[in-house]
């Protein structure tokens, strides 16, 4: 008797046309998807364990997987995919996720409110996502547009996707130990030279500031990442086999120094407006309450921030003449506390 597979009653031909359709949909299921867009941590998790652990997260608005980071559940699978660490995410409403060492490349392109609105959530800078990523903000200036459309050549269209298909096939594609590249002596020196200057800095109190630290000790790590793409860039599928030169390096640092540059300002303009925002909301609390002390604040609406943040915001209102500052003993007797009130208005 004939085996009829996982179809019994139908004929050999009609068993073999379903069973190789059924093939077919496993090998689709199982097919290797090297792009992701919009996913959220969690997703990304599962298309790593499905694709051998690598994967690019590109998308022209990036809103949902940074809405998601806005939440952050400490099973960020964008902070472990930097740096290749292992990860191990069990959860009662999902299957267990086991990563050995993923590997994740993130090209996002969030219009500027929310651009601006990572910058200002303390928790991406605090678990480590921002000084991980490299931004670039794009100031648009609207122009008058022309009949004319400049396209891309083809012999460059050529060269790009050869490069692009040349570094795919000889570094991703293939499975097995990483290759190495050798340096030139004066790469590392370069390099390193480099990450001693923020150093300096940061002990003259140029860039002492916590929240600019996190990021300035990730600069010179960096610079090396941005090395090893331009030598890449230069030298396509035979890049391993080349040395890195002092120039590459070079050039990697300058970059790196126009990112820095942009991390700063945005870190500035968040920082300003994040003082904006507290200002507001001392005043408010004021209003309401008639008085409060700063340990006041930090247990009400500002209990997510410190003392070293509410103090410089109370000395700058009370010498703007905004607040009033005046002692008043305590319940207890004895002991004095400073106290914020709220000025009264003219004629008032």
């Amino acid at each position: 008797m004939a085996d009829k597979g996982l179809y019994p009653g139908t004929d050999d031909e009609l068993g073999n046309v379903l069973e190789e359709k059924d093939r077919i949909e496993m090998d689709l299921k199982r097919r290797v998807k090297i792009i992701v867009e919009d996913a959220t941590p969690q997703a990304a998790q599962v298309a790593l364990a499905d694709n051998d652990e690598r994967i690019l997260s590109a998308s022209i608005e990036g809103r949902v997987p940074i809405r998601a980071l806005f939440h952050d559940k400490g099973d960020n699978v964008y902070l472990k995919g930097w740096s290749g660490d292992r990860s191990d995410v069990d959860r009662i409403s999902r299957e267990s996720v086991t990563l050995r060492a993923p590997r994740v490349t993130i090209l996002w392109c969030p219009q500027h409110d929310l651009f601006h609105e990572m910058f200002a959530k303390r928790v991406l800078t605090e678990n480590g996502f921002l000084p991980r990523v490299l931004p670039w903000l794009v100031e648009y200036i609207p122009t008058e547009s022309k009949a004319r459309v400049r396209g891309v050549r083809s012999k460059t269209q050529q060269r790009w996707n050869t490069l692009v298909r040349g570094l795919f096939e000889t570094y991703h594609a293939n499975v097995g130990e990483p290759l190495e590249l050798k340096c030139a002596p004066d790469v590392l020196e370069l390099i390193t030279s480099y990450h001693n200057e923020q150093l300096r800095r940061i002990g003259r109190g140029e860039l002492s500031v916590l929240k600019v630290r996190e990021y300035v000790l990730r600069w010179a790590e960096q610079a090396w990442r941005l090395c090893l793409i331009l030598h890449c860039m230069e030298h396509g599928r035979e890049a391993h086999t080349k040395t890195v030169q002092e120039y590459t390096a070079d050039n990697a640092v300058q970059l790196m120094k126009v990112f820095s540059r942009q991390q700063l300002e945005l870190l500035d303009r968040a920082r300003a407006h994040e003082r904006t925002e507290m200002e507001a909301v001392i005043l408010n609390t004021v209003l309401a309450k008639g008085e409060a002390t700063a340990r006041d604040l930090l247990r009400g609406p500002l209990r997510y921030l410190s003392v070293s943040d509410v103090g410089p915001a109370l000395e700058k209102l009370v010498a703007a003449g905004k607040l009033e500052c005046r002692d008043k003993p305590t319940d207890g007797g004895g002991y004095t506390a400073r106290r914020q009130a709220q000025v009264r208005p003219v004629g008032g």
